[in-house]
């Protein structure tokens, strides 16, 4: 929940916001990478403790969502869900060409393939931050939905159909489409602040303080929460990283602290969900 409030919560008073973020300061703009990052880890670590290739699964989705959405269906007859995006909404489809994607996909192919997705189809022009930001909050919402009534799930999803995993992994695959398209918009480069980030937790949270000895800190991921790091190395990342790389440079950040025994599912997903608030 953590991770996707505090998105929100950059944009909350500042109105519509341009594509340039017009009126934002340095700070402000250097924070928003931040933010961005933490969701991108958080999403990451959450498809990895649950088993969900995240690379294979957007490639699936984004295969339906071209057989649902074909060029020819421009934001001039889309009709309703062209009228949609105009009051804060972003239509359905992940907005993306997949082409052979898989776990070795970087970030700059995805945010390529996504930025094409929409300019085919003439959706560029609603894809503004503030939609973009709300469409990623209620993608995170339908992750949410699919544990709602599940109670605490194991890293194996016991109890959860072949039908549920593969929504599961649709959906987080909406959130990561939404995630990078919001950044592109912005002029954030995804993969050059995470890697700015991942170097600041490494310093804030080194190896030596564990998870026997992070105190309150620790304590609070027993309640619902995950500790604030983004828990990754970043090791010279930047726009060309895989999603493949960063998934396992999030996993070794988190071993090698101890974090790991603490993100279930059902606490990572309280995290990202907090990262897009602080947006």
């Amino acid at each position: 929940v953590g991770e996707v409030g505090e998105v929100s919560e950059i944009f909350q008073w500042k109105g519509e916001v341009d594509n340039d973020l017009t009126g934002f300061s340095q700070e402000e703009r250097t924070h928003l990478g931040e933010e961005l990052s933490d969701v991108l880890f958080y999403l990451l670590r959450l498809a990895d403790v649950c088993k969900i290739d995240l690379g294979v699964a957007a490639g699936r989705k984004l295969l339906r969502n071209q057989e649902k959405y074909p060029v020819s269906k421009s934001s001039d007859d889309l009709g309703e869900e062209a009228a949609a995006t105009t009051t804060g909404q972003v239509a359905e489809p992940a907005m993306a060409q997949p082409g052979g994607w898989d776990r070795e996909i970087t970030l700059e192919s995805l945010k390529g393939g996504i930025r094409g997705f929409a300019e085919e189809r003439g959706w560029h022009k609603f894809q503004t931050p503030r939609n973009l930001l709300l469409a990623l909050v209620g993608e995170v919402g339908e992750v949410s939905e699919i544990f709602q009534w599940k109670g605490e799930v194991d890293n194996d999803l016991t109890g959860f159909s072949q039908e549920e995993r593969t929504h599961l992994g649709e959906e987080l695959s909406d959130v990561l489409f939404y995630l990078l398209r919001l950044a592109d918009v912005c002029k954030i480069d995804l993969g050059v602040a995470a890697g700015r980030k991942l170097l600041r937790n490494q310093e804030k949270y080194p190896v030596s303080k564990s998870s026997d000895d992070l105190g309150e800190e620790a304590a609070a991921t027993t309640t619902g929460q995950v500790a604030e790091p983004a828990m990754a190395q970043p090791g010279g990342w930047d726009r060309e990283i895989t999603l493949e790389s960063l998934k396992g440079g999030i996993r070794g950040f988190a071993e090698e602290r101890g974090w790991h025994k603490f993100q279930t599912p059902r606490n990572l997903l309280l995290a990202l969900v907090g990262e897009v608030g602080e947006v």
